[in-house]
């Protein structure tokens, strides 16, 4: 028999049942005879803590003595040889003598994870009895009949109200078999989760004392079938079960589970809860792994594996199997008889009745209460009829008294009115310059309501405000409105964006994914101009729920001094009158806020590329705790994408959740999609000029570029069908000039400021990319490095007196104009760019009279000769081509590019080429029938396929030409110097066929 003592709770008998003698472990089962009143029995814990948990041990140090007895605090550093728990303090006391055999209490779970066995003397570790052995000891001592309280399903969302049960209801266990929520949406599972957790504090139970599955109506249809269209427009399959209509379900189940040891995942979508202290344990079966927006009644279960189960049957354990829909779903029961245990018991629904639920009266009052007893802690705090009375001490002596009312609703003038009529006139009339608070959960009060409360002496505090944070609801209706009344990026427009990395996800899902996970997240989005960044981050704004998007436009702000201001600056803009700076960072690192940073690069336009990761750091000191960030710049905004991993590996290393997404061209699908969306779901017109695009000289290869695409998709189709014909009032060289001229122009509004340095204009930018051009062209290279921009931007005017540096005039031309940063430097967006410019310089430098042999001594593409020809038009063309190939001394290049542009403006049938000197050029596929070529020069000339029949050869010179597969070549004497060959027909002579063959 052993006395125990209950320090202020009396004592009681005891006898010793059960002994583990094991010297490392030495621990005893004792049954009392009593529990004396007011005494509470601890939980035991399931398995013991992973290291890194923070737990406390209370106990009696003698040094110092603390008579009354002391916390200690103790971090958990794993198991150690011979089984038991290393702790090590870190309060100022230390687990000492005086602290064996206290329970380790791990707050978090609110269990008892171990016993304390070896204290130390002098050092911080201890060492405990882990909760495993604790749970050998009551292995044969449990109650056989837990009690198991089972609700229905909650539904939350329908309206319904929800189960109830009498105030002297007790219960070990609660279970709820499926249909907590009525559609699986993020709000009904915050309802639902939030309901149990009322329950189990009412009944004074661990959440994972609450049992829960998954039920149809918890299947997120629409998320399903999201899943499958992203699929299908990645052209994958999708993967069963779909693990995303469960998403919502798994976010609400981790935040509630948090700290207990009960998961629901992607390769384990089931549960096993275990419950050492009861000797019992549930097994938590989910049958919606069949169910789909195509199929709601689909069959098929994942449930916790055989072996798990039969595990705690080996132990004695009673076993609960739950599931949802048994009476329909028969390969439940075959699990169940499976088991091979008649200890599990399935357990339907149908238990309680919906017509005993009510909710219960007073929830908000008294969190009101709750929430200022924690705000207050030296203030006494008074529950009244309908109102709180808060009494509290002044700094310099005296007392302050005043009234907190409640509403659990929408606050209205009559309500304004009666509660300064009934409450806030009993403080007034002594004290006329008392001040009493409405606290109400409703939508925010009007501004007149506000005045009108405020002239009545009541401030009018909404409950996100009272409870400290800041209430951004106005802020958040105006930021929909805006979005949803965006005519530059609409909604309905949004295409889904590809990057890489990962090949096949949609961005703004795996983005939207990312802001959905429990832990801190940057998201670094990169890419060229036009690429759509911004429509991303609109629209992450859009379909982001469960926080709140702080979405800041860079380009329309000042630079502000530090991240606290410009956050302030967004708010202030939007109407939010009060912003308290700690508040709101609170608010971003508990993950309630976003943080959307559209263009970086706009914001730091003066500051040059060698400040970017200077910069980047500023806003990575927000990222702690659950605090989301996501941020996009143009790629040319930093020198190379080492320097932005640079600047990320420095800050942001240790978090794990850190990604960098550069966002790509559109591909041919998206093009069409996009087309699609433009023209209101008109998919024969968006067919139709995806068709026109193909034809319209590398118009296409442009289109792949977002924003290039929408002012493409807005140009009249007649007009580009000139283009095509080559007949029309419109060139492609035009064409293209309203391409070139539309994308600086808008370049030069959106870095215009009005504090900032003054925006080049068009034309100057203009000059600067005719002038990349023309060093890109002369060197053959596709890319030009920074220093190269230096020498570019000297061709500006006036920087020293618009006070830009040559370093912020490489900054702004580099992110600013039709350059796109490269992996080994800049270049164009598209050849065809380099190409017009290219062309347009010379056909001015032609059109003053000028000589182009430089600009010449370079092979053009078909497309260049018509910018050329186009540009400084036909008869100046013409005549330009023809003086060269009348001329012996031009270089070969310059000839071969006249002879194009001859023979794209001749516009003859037969050529005359008469007397030209075309040494050593190439006429493929030329159509020769019929031509003139008397007195050509013609040695060292390729021809493959041509059609010589009838040409005129008199005086012609064709020494070292080389003719294959030519037509018309036989019994012509001019030809005797040339090389006659016909390829195929040695091929067919090899075969044995003949002409006859074929």
């Amino acid at each position: 028999m052993v006395r125990v003592e209950f320090p202020g709770r009396g004592s009681t008998d005891g006898v010793v049942r059960r002994w583990l003698p094991s010297p490392s472990e030495d621990v005893a089962r004792l049954e009392l005879s009593a529990v004396p009143g007011g005494v509470d029995p601890a939980v035991l814990a399931s398995r013991s803590p992973l290291p890194g948990r923070v737990v406390r041990v209370f106990g009696y140090p003698g040094k110092p003595s603390r008579p009354q007895g002391a916390w200690v605090e103790a971090v958990v550093r794993g198991h150690v040889d011979g089984g038991l728990v290393q702790l090590d303090s870190r309060s100022a006391l230390q687990v000492q003598r005086g602290y064996s055999g206290s329970p380790v209490w791990d707050d978090t779970s609110g269990r008892v994870v171990g016993v304390v066995a070896m204290a130390g003397v002098s050092t911080l570790d201890s060492y405990a009895v882990p909760v495993e052995v604790l749970a050998e000891l009551t292995a044969d001592w449990r109650s056989t009949d837990p009690v198991v309280l089972h609700l229905p399903g909650l539904r939350c969302g329908s309206g319904l109200p929800l189960p109830g049960f009498g105030d002297d209801v007790r219960a070990d266990l609660v279970v709820v078999a499926g249909d907590l929520t009525e559609h699986g949406l993020r709000s009904e599972f915050a309802e639902a989760f939030g309901v149990l957790a009322g329950i189990a504090e009412r009944l004074g139970l661990a959440r994972d004392r609450v049992a829960v599955v998954p039920g149809t109506r918890d299947v997120n249809l629409k998320a399903c079938a999201a899943y499958f269209l992203a699929a299908e427009a990645e052209e994958r399959e999708p993967v069963p079960p779909y693990w995303p209509k469960w998403q919502a379900y798994k976010e609400a189940f981790d935040r509630f589970y948090e700290g207990f040891e009960v998961e629901f995942t992607r390769d384990e979508p089931w549960t096993l809860y275990e419950h050492p202290e009861l000797g019992v344990a549930v097994a938590g079966v989910n049958s919606t792994v069949g169910v789909s927006h195509l199929d709601t009644r689909g069959v098929g279960v994942a449930r916790p594996p055989a072996q798990r189960v039969e595990e705690c049957r080996a132990r004695g354990w009673l076993v609960l199997g739950v599931a949802h829909g048994l009476e329909a779903d028969r390969s439940c029961d075959a699990w169940f008889r499976d088991l091979q245990d008649a200890a599990v018991v399935a357990v339907r629904r149908g238990v309680a009745q919906r017509d005993e639920v009510s909710r219960e009266p007073g929830g908000f009052f008294e969190r009101v209460v709750e929430a200022t007893v924690v705000a207050r802690p030296e203030a006494t705090v008074t529950p009244a009829e309908g109102y709180l009375r808060i009494t509290e001490r002044l700094p310099g002596g005296g007392v302050d008294s005043w009234a907190v009312g409640t509403l659990d609703g929408e606050v209205t003038a009559a309500v304004v009115d009666r509660f300064a009529a009934e409450v806030h006139t009993r403080f007034a009339s002594g004290d006329p310059s008392a001040r009493s608070e409405l606290v109400y959960s409703g939508a925010p009060a009007p501004e007149e309501l506000i005045e009108r409360a405020r002239r009545r002496g009541v401030r009018l505090r909404s409950w996100i405000d009272y409870r400290g944070l800041i209430d951004l609801r106005r802020y958040e209706e105006a930021l929909r409105e805006r979005l949803a009344t965006d005519a530059i990026y609409p909604a309905e427009l949004y295409v889904q964006q590809r990057f890489r990395h990962l090949p096949g996800v949609d961005a703004l899902a795996q983005v939207l994914d990312w802001l959905g996970s429990s832990t801190a997240q940057f998201l670094m989005v990169l890419g060229d101009f036009g690429r759509g960044k911004s429509f991303l981050l609109r629209q992450v704004a859009r379909e982001l729920t469960g926080m709140t998007p702080l979405l800041v436009d860079m380009r329309r702000l000042e630079k502000a001094p530090s991240l606290d201001q410009l956050l302030v600056q967004v708010l202030v803009d939007q109407g939010v009158d009060v912003v308290d700076v700690t508040k709101l960072r609170y608010m971003i690192s508990s993950g309630r806020v976003v943080l959307l940073f559209d263009g970086f690069d706009e914001l730091e336009l003066r500051v040059g590329y060698d400040n970017a990761a200077d910069y980047l750091t500023t806003l990575l000191d927000v990222i702690s705790g659950e605090a989301k960030v996501v941020l996009t710049s143009r790629t040319q905004h930093f020198q190379s994408t080492r320097q932005v991993l640079t600047a990320l590996g420095r800050d942001v290393a240790s978090l794990s959740a850190s990604k960098l997404v550069e966002l790509e061209d559109f591909t041919g699908g998206q093009i069409l999609e996009f087309l699609h969306r433009h023209y209101g779901g008109d998919a024969a017109r968006a067919r139709a000029r995806v068709e026109l695009l193909h034809e319209v000289h590398d118009l296409l290869g442009l289109s792949g570029n977002p924003r290039m695409l929408s002012f493409i998709a807005d140009l009249d189709e007649d007009r580009l069908r000139e283009v095509q014909c080559r007949e029309g009032a419109i060139s492609a060289a035009e064409l293209y000039r309203e391409l070139v001229t539309h994308w600086l122009l808008g370049e030069s509004k959106r870095q215009e400021h009005s504090r900032g340095l003054p925006s080049f204009d068009r034309d100057e930018r203009l000059r600067v990319c005719t002038e990349l051009a023309m060093q890109l062209w002369d060197t053959t290279a596709e890319t030009i490095q920074e220093k190269d921009l230096g020498d570019a931007v000297k061709v500006l005017s006036r920087l020293s007196e618009r006070e830009y540096s040559l370093e912020q005039a490489v900054h702004a031309v580099g992110s600013g104009t039709l350059l796109v940063r490269r992996d080994n430097g800049f270049g164009f967006v598209h050849q065809s760019v380099l190409e017009w410019l290219v062309a347009n310089e010379a056909a001015e430098v032609l059109r003053q009279g000028g000589d182009i042999g430089d600009i010449s001594a370079r092979i053009m593409s078909p497309l260049m000769v018509d910018f050329f020809c186009d540009l400084a038009g036909h008869e100046r063309s013409l005549a330009w081509a023809s003086t060269l190939l009348f001329t012996k001394k031009a270089a070969t290049t310059t000839r071969q590019n006249a002879l194009q542009m001859f023979i794209r403006l001749d516009g003859q049938a037969p050529l005359n080429l008469s007397g030209f000197h075309l040494r050593g050029l190439i006429l493929d596929g030329v159509d020769l029938r019929n031509a003139n070529l008397s007195m050509a020069d013609l040695r060292e000339a390729s021809l493959m396929g041509n059609d010589l029949t009838g040409a005129v050869l008199t005086g012609s010179r064709w020494a070292g030409a080389e003719l294959i597969e030519v037509i018309g070549a036989e019994a012509r004497p001019e030809l005797a110097g040339a090389k006659i060959r016909h390829k195929y027909r040695n091929i067919r002579r090899f075969l044995g066929t003949t002409e006859n063959d074929r």
